[in-house]
């Protein structure tokens, strides 16, 4: 009776092992999968965050761009401006001018 205990150990110990063994190779092509997958993943995510970060240099490229439209014609604005103001300032002279020519005009006439 110990031999066949013995035996059903070894039998039952040698198939232990066996499935041990073919088990140890999947759980490694399973990690090894796994880590391949992760792999994939970072890369895709890198890719994408790479694309994110160009679009968003663009955008800040054409904001920058666009102020500085902007600051250029807000410039031109004050300039024009400006422009204006001395040409009304130089009506007004010339309006006030006149008046005085229409008072004199005025006072000649009645006299």
């Amino acid at each position: 009776m110990t031999i066949k205990k013995l035996s059903g150990i070894i039998l039952t110990s040698v198939i232990c092992v066996g499935l041990l063994a073919s088990c140890g190779p999947n759980k490694k092509e399973r990690a090894l999968q796994d880590l391949e997958q992760q792999q994939s993943q970072l890369n895709e995510q890198a890719k994408q965050d790479q694309l994110e970060a160009n679009t968003l240099t663009t955008d800040a490229g054409n904001l920058d761009k666009e102020a500085k439209a902007d600051t250029s014609k807000s410039q031109y604005d004050k300039d024009q401006a400006n422009v204006l103001n001395a040409e009304a300032q130089q009506n007004l002279s010339k309006a006030a001018s006149l008046d005085a020519q229409i008072e004199k005009a005025k006072s000649d006439a009645t006299e």
